[in-house]
């Protein structure tokens, strides 16, 4: 892959990028300022004929965007887990790599959590005093999450009512004040809130699943608790999780039933979670909340879309136990180029080809086995990184919809279909080429999740679904746009692996189904 690619890579990249912080109103002016100096270095090595600046301004694409992203959402997914030292460590090196739109003061919060969760809610207030300086946005937030270890609710609502003429733009900020809500009994109060700032509330799924619970539980939907619970924070602790859903019980107007759950919790349960209960068994006799009928419509509309999105767009990851095929194939795709670099180098041709890469005229000439061998091949380590990435980040849902024996054979029909349409154009057209690359393989992934989201929609109408098609139609056509203008990328097996997956992916089926 040549300078040329990685530039234009850059652009699109860069592209998406702020156009999705536009669209989402996400006010994240450090990235983009990130974006828009790799984005410069990238154009003065282009232009000036020096392809090391534009090698450089993708290895700090990698270092100063794909690396903090990547360790904030490890940050976030360790935090709910309740794991909020290990959280600390992984975002203070995030905030090292990107110290703007709140990551540098983020180890600071966590510091403040951990200390909480083991009993000192003092020393945590302590950690959060420096940064309550206040007419800062950060400074607010910092009060708002002193009285939160505090467990001082009811002053957090009131802080909230001293800016009604302002209301919060961060979703950290919202979320926190639906739980003060809840806790302080203002149920009508808190969906309300839900209902006026829902779009901030579910622009980040950490946050969304963390303010949805405290929605569904204070609303006393106790089933819909537990669903939630499972397929969206699947991870959170036991005690934790039992906590929440005597909660609901207790807003469900089961006084009893809650105290016995609450009771039986109380020894295993963290620091935290032991002052929460005891002020729950203090509150036991208040009334169930009272919701008119407006406010019940929003949160039974919640929880429908709570049920959509565990199954078209379910929090799964590569290290989840639905990604073990994800994870199979990227550790395949990682071995097969430690061996290439060990023959002779993964830029090497003649290496690449003795491996098995896909030289039109070998399969012409019977080498039909190159169509399988050369799926996973990779020219140089930013192929191999753009390839697995992808499939990591695409995998595990498709994984999970299609259930792993189907999802294997989209992934191999895919690549394997994609490389014969290579061969295939190359002999009618008779010219030579030679393609690698796992692309085909990962384009039928984006295929696969295009038709099963299509017959989401089509069958239920369901939102999520036709959110996420159309997000899996755009991914192919930035992909079409990237290869028109990057000659080294193939726009024929790119295309012919995303048909190829969405065809194969409909006549298989799905698990997607109510």
């Amino acid at each position: 892959m040549g300078s040329d690619a990685v530039f234009w890579l850059l652009v699109i990249l860069a592209a998406i990028n702020a156009v999705l912080a536009w669209r989402r109103h996400v006010r994240q002016r450090g990235w983009l300022a990130v974006y828009a100096t790799i984005l410069s270095i990238a154009i003065a090595g282009q232009f000036g004929g020096d392809g090391r600046l534009v090698w450089g301004a993708g290895g700090a694409w990698l270092l100063l965007v794909v690396v903090p992203a990547l360790l904030a959402r490890g940050a976030m997914n360790l935090s709910a887990r309740e794991k909020h030292a290990a959280a600390r460590r992984i975002a203070s090196v995030a905030g090292m790599l990107h110290p703007f739109d709140g990551w540098r003061e983020a180890p600071t919060f966590l510091g403040a959590q951990a200390l909480a969760s083991a009993g000192d809610p003092d020393g945590a207030a302590a950690l959060l005093e420096p940064l309550c300086r206040p007419g800062s946005p950060m400074g607010e937030k910092a009060s708002l999450v002193r009285a939160r270890v505090l467990g001082q609710w009811e002053e957090i609502v009131d802080l909230a009512a001293s800016h009604s003429d302002r209301p919060p733009a961060d979703p950290d900020v919202l979320g926190l004040l639906v739980r003060a809500l809840g806790e302080t009994g203002d149920a009508a109060g808190m969906v309300d809130l839900w209902d006026r700032h829902r779009d901030k509330l579910v622009r980040q799924p950490a946050i969304r699943n963390v303010a949805r619970l405290a929605l569904l539980a204070f609303a006393g939907r106790v089933e819909a608790t537990r669903r939630h619970l499972q397929t969206a924070i699947p991870a959170m602790p036991a005690p934790t999780r039992d906590f929440w859903l005597a909660t609901a019980r207790l807003a469900a107007g089961e006084p009893d039933a809650a105290r016995g759950e609450f009771e039986r919790i109380l020894p295993t349960a963290n620091a935290a979670t032991r002052r929460a209960i005891e002020r729950r068994l203090d509150g036991l006799r208040r009334p169930p909340p009272s919701l008119d009928p407006r406010q019940m419509e929003v949160v039974a509309a919640e929880e429908a879309r709570a049920e959509e999105e565990s199954r078209f767009a379910p929090p799964v990851s590569v290290w989840s136990p639905g990604g073990l095929v994800t994870r199979f194939l990227v550790g395949t795709n990682v071995a097969v180029f430690l061996l290439e670099t060990a023959l002779g180098g993964s830029t090497d041709y003649a290496t690449l080809h003795r491996l098995g890469g896909l030289c039109t005229g070998c399969v012409v000439r019977g080498a039909w086995w190159r169509m399988v061998t050369s799926t996973f091949l990779h020219l140089g380590p930013l192929h191999l990184a753009m390839n697995v990435l992808a499939l990591a980040a695409l995998g595990p849902a498709a994984e999970t919809a299609l259930g792993k024996r189907r999802f294997l054979a989209v992934y191999l029909v895919s690549g394997i279909g994609s490389m014969a349409a290579v061969a295939l154009r190359a002999w009618a057209t008779d010219t030579a080429s030679f393609t690698i690359g796992a692309s085909g393989a990962v384009m039928g992934i984006v295929g696969s999740n295009a038709a099963m989201m299509l017959r989401g929609w089509v069958r239920e109408r369901a939102p999520v679904a036709r959110q996420r098609g159309l997000a899996m139609a755009g991914y192919v056509v930035v992909q079409m746009v990237v290869d028109s203008m990057v000659p080294q990328f193939s726009f024929t097996a790119h295309l012919a692996g995303a048909i190829i997956g969405f065809v194969t992916t409909l006549l298989l089926g799905d698990r997607l189904r109510r």
